[in-house]
């Protein structure tokens, strides 16, 4: 079965031998119904727009890409017998991939590289074989959408994953890992029952705010370790020191909601804790085993609240009727990053959050988003907050070289979430402001500075739009600048960022060849946060 075809209905062709350089364009369902014969299958092949179905009966098929096999849309591997090695010299590409045995047939993804999955991945292993990732190659999740992971039967037995997919991946059933899990792009979402398990030996690298876990991680096994938890674009890990058997097991989970919703009161406490947080706590237990260890929570000054003191900050345990001071055994980082450990091995688990010992970091309140943007010949600065507890005021500064600032203005805090301040004078030529933000009790924090030009307007002209397979951006700026362009989708997902030095008459060009039609916003910004354009583009 060689060549280009369209086919308008469903094309079945039973007992091939020789797949290559096909080109398809329908649902194409190709099935081995003699079930002692081996066969070598596939090179160059790609099907768009709708599925290949692939139904073995017996002996050996191997899916030899020796150049790059795609499927569009849906790839369905069935095995009923024998064995089916999928990608034994080049990569497979695909957008949903199933993969399905019964009886003794196994499956084997990824023998000679890595496999690709822009999709949903299902598994249905009926039988008594086994599908089996190389261990050598990676199953990478990728694309734009929000993909789904379900299995059911006999567990796969999957290596290790790359996730670098903006809309992330739902587990819908355990998903179980064994060597490495990489974080590039996007969340895996997850919780108590469908929960990501990593056994003694497997690693995590590259989980930060936009690429974590966002709900339940165990992790087996005798060494530390650094659960990649997160939620609402941050993130939150917790750690603990090595348990003492390769067959202890912990679970963590992390929640950015105030502790008081779940019933665990932060109002009754140890009295050396001045303080216990009320915008996050994270769920540790002890599973499997009678290891004690230590705990490491950490805090980030957006995420967590006011840090005015690091050496004030304790770990704190929910004992079922108040929280623990768990102490301070060291912290990393600064006031506005880092780490703090429990003093001593801890011997029951689950809940855990930050608490000090002072009154220095009791300003919860976390800055959701601060702009400011040229309106006319005004600046108008807009905030959103959440967890105003004891807050006073946002009191309004500006300065004309962003070290010398000076109070303009103040607004008080009502628990709305939602505010703005109108500079209707701003200064000639470069304006930078923050808020500070300030408690009942006159602790304040700073918010991030922003900074307006007034100077002069710098040409910016993108094109083509509509858009097919590449955007143009050009500007005529004076100086040498760094810009920063940056597309978003209408949900407000960013989609891609690059970076380029631009001088006048520069271009920067850049792919839109994965982007699905639709309308997508570009934004075109300096390193300083000043945005000198923001366009609607249509990908056609």
């Amino acid at each position: 079965l060689q060549g280009d075809s369209l086919v308008a209905g469903t094309l079945v062709a039973n007992d091939i031998t020789d797949v290559k350089n096909m080109k398809m364009i329908g649902k194409i369902v190709l099935q081995k119904i003699s079930p002692t014969t081996n066969d070598n299958w596939f090179g160059n092949n790609k099907v768009t727009n709708d599925s290949l179905n692939i139904i073995w009966a017996g002996g050996i098929l191997n899916m030899e890409n020796n150049a790059v096999d795609s499927v569009l849309t849906s790839l369905k591997i069935t095995a009923n017998g024998g064995t089916v090695n999928l990608g034994t010299v080049a990569a497979l590409s695909t957008g949903n991939l199933s993969v399905n045995t019964a009886g003794a047939a196994n499956i084997t993804v990824g023998v000679g590289a890595n496999t690709f999955v822009s999709g949903n991945l299902d598994i249905n292993n009926s039988g008594t074989g086994a599908i089996t990732q190389n261990t050598a190659r990676q199953l990478i999740f990728n694309g734009i959408d929000t993909a789904t992971y379900s299995s059911t039967g006999l567990a796969p037995v999957i290596h290790n994953i790359t996730l670098n997919k903006v809309g992330g991946v739902k587990l819908n059933s355990p998903l179980a890992l064994q060597n490495t899990l990489t974080f590039t792009r996007g969340i895996i979402k997850s919780d108590i029952t469908n929960l990501l398990k990593l056994p003694a030996g497997a690693t995590v690298s590259g989980a930060w705010d936009s690429s974590y876990v966002d709900g339940a991680v165990s992790k087996a096994g005798n060494t530390a370790f650094v659960f990649p938890v997160g939620q609402i674009n941050k993130y939150a890990p917790i750690s603990i020191t090595a348990p003492s058997l390769a067959s202890d097991v912990f679970r963590a989970l992390y929640t950015h909601t105030n502790p008081n919703a779940s019933g665990y009161n932060t109002a009754v406490h140890d009295p050396t804790l001045y303080y216990v947080s009320p915008v996050e706590y994270w769920l540790l237990d002890r599973i499997n085993g009678a290891s004690n260890v230590k705990v490491t929570l950490s805090f980030d000054s957006v995420r967590s609240g006011g840090i005015g003191s690091v050496a004030d900050l304790r770990v704190a345990h929910w004992t079922g009727t108040n929280w623990m001071d768990e102490g301070n055994g060291g912290t990393t980082g600064n006031n506005l990053m880092g780490t703090v450990q429990s003093q001593n091995l801890v011997t029951s688990f689950s809940p855990f959050t930050l608490a000090t010992s002072t009154n220095q970091n009791v300003l919860p309140v976390t800055l959701i988003d601060f702009t400011a943007s040229k309106i006319g010949s005004s600046v108008v600065l807009n905030w959103k907050t959440t967890n105003e507890l004891n807050l006073k005021s946002y009191e309004i500064e500006r300065s004309k070289d962003g070290i010398l600032f000076v109070p303009i203005g103040s607004v008080k805090a009502a628990n709305l979430g939602a505010y703005h301040f109108d500079d209707a004078s701003p200064l000639g030529g470069k304006n930078y402001y923050r808020l500070i933000l300030r408690d009942k009790d006159n602790y304040a924090k700073n918010s991030p500075v922003r900074r307006v030009d007034f100077g002069k307007i710098v040409p910016v002209t993108i094109y083509p739009n509509p858009v097919h397979e590449y955007v143009s951006i050009r500007t005529e700026i004076e100086t040498n600048t760094v810009l920063i362009v940056t597309i978003t989708d209408q949900a407000g997902r960013t989609i891609g960022s690059s970076s380029f030095a631009a001088v006048a008459g520069s271009v920067k060009t850049i792919s839109t060849k994965q982007l699905p039609a639709g309308i997508y916003n570009v934004q075109i910004r300096d390193v300083d946060g000043i945005i000198y354009f923001t366009r609607q583009i249509v990908k056609q």
